[in-house]
């Protein structure tokens, strides 16, 4: 009895040894926060880079001509409407109960969620911001506040934050999907600044506000924190690139402040990604 009682003892012993060993080696990696800090501080450099984008991108939009353009636009504007977004989720539905498949129902379901909650929270930032379209937009008016009126509704992009809150839901229940949901979704994005109808900046807090909703959407309650910490370093990186070459098709002579806020939201990423792998 006695052997056996140490026997217990000594494995108890072992396990708990065990336990801080793994509890130990975890605490650096989680207690590390410049990683997420450094994201922050990309993605609102980036935000600042992206307003300083605004005017000189909208003039070049003005002068590009062509029926082509129109057609594209239209294409966006079609893609990520309400209804066609709506088409796509319950598309998802149907294929689900069709081939009794729980998985595919819920991509649905979780889809008109998030594009749901999208839409009432892009709609109350509209018209509590009050940002001018890029047709109305005078250099003295930025915000205007509060208000109902027409074309004082540009921030954010409705179509670019509904587009990547559904594909972000496609994405994280069906990652074979994942290049061709958010592709689409860029093309969305895209169409709405080059269609005149948005500054980029409005396409961007779309883009970004869609992501975080179809992501919650998709993820179970409990890891939502981790799922934005996630996002946050592996998204920021794209968005600065994606960003970047925009800039550099206008690249006007005055914005050099534009791109060194650009370069140093570059850099702030480089470095999250960087105290990551470090830790």
């Amino acid at each position: 009895m006695m052997d056996e009682g140490h026997q217990k003892f000594d494995v108890r012993r072992s396990m708990l040894k065990d336990d801080n060993s793994h509890s130990s080696n975890f605490e650096p990696r989680t207690s590390n926060s410049w990683p997420l800090l450094l994201s922050i501080l990309s993605l609102g450099l980036l935000f600042s880079a992206v307003l300083l984008m605004d005017r000189p991108i909208i003039e070049l939009v003005r002068s590009l001509q062509g029926v082509w353009i129109e057609r594209i636009g239209d294409a966006g504007y079609v893609i990520g409407s309400g209804a066609s977004l709506a088409i796509i989720s319950g598309l998802f539905v149907i294929m689900g109960y069709a081939r009794k498949n729980p998985a595919w129902r819920m991509t649905g379901l979780r889809g008109w969620a998030a594009h749901a909650v999208t839409a009432v929270l892009v709609q109350g930032l509209k018209h509590g911001i009050g940002r001018p379209r890029p047709r109305l937009h005078r250099e003295e008016e930025f915000f205007t506040g509060p208000g109902l009126e027409s074309g004082l509704d540009s921030f954010p992009s409705g179509h670019a934050s509904a587009s990547f809150a559904v594909a972000s839901v496609v994405a994280r229940c069906h990652p074979a999907l994942a290049r061709a949901a958010y592709g689409l979704a860029g093309f969305v994005s895209v169409t709405r600044v080059f269609r005149g109808s948005h500054f980029v900046s409005d396409a961007l807090a779309g883009i970004v506000l869609g992501i975080v909703v179809g992501t919650l959407a998709a993820t179970p309650r409990p890891e939502w924190k981790a799922s934005i910490g996630d996002l946050l370093l592996a998204g920021t990186p794209w968005l600065v690139v994606a960003c970047a070459i925009v800039w550099l098709v206008v690249l006007p002579s005055s914005g050099m402040l534009a791109t060194g806020l650009l370069v140093a939201a570059g850099a702030a990423a480089w470095l999250a990604r960087y105290c990551l792998y470090r830790a």
